[in-house]
């Protein structure tokens, strides 16, 4: 049996395609001067997922480095105990 469900189909193109889609529009607005935003705040769209993106690997890396060191440390007090 195909569970396929066309609404969740649309549900998901939408929300990949929803970035390039509002920096067309944002882009649009910017060249007809009908938003005096600065280009960072047009082109935000695109850059904004890469971001989040990007702190929550380092926040990752971060949180595994600490448990590391913790462990480490807790391995270091049981053997001199």
């Amino acid at each position: 049996m195909n569970n396929f469900n066309s609404e969740d189909y649309k549900a998901g193109f939408i929300s990949k395609n929803m970035a390039p889609i509002l920096f067309l529009i944002f882009l649009v607005l910017k060249l007809t001067k009908q938003i005096d935003w600065s280009w960072w705040w047009v082109t935000s769209p695109l850059w904004i997922g890469i971001l989040i993106l990007l702190i929550i690997v380092v926040v990752s890396y971060i949180s595994l480095f600490v448990i590391k060191i913790v462990k480490k440390l807790r391995n270091d007090n049981q053997n001199t105990v």
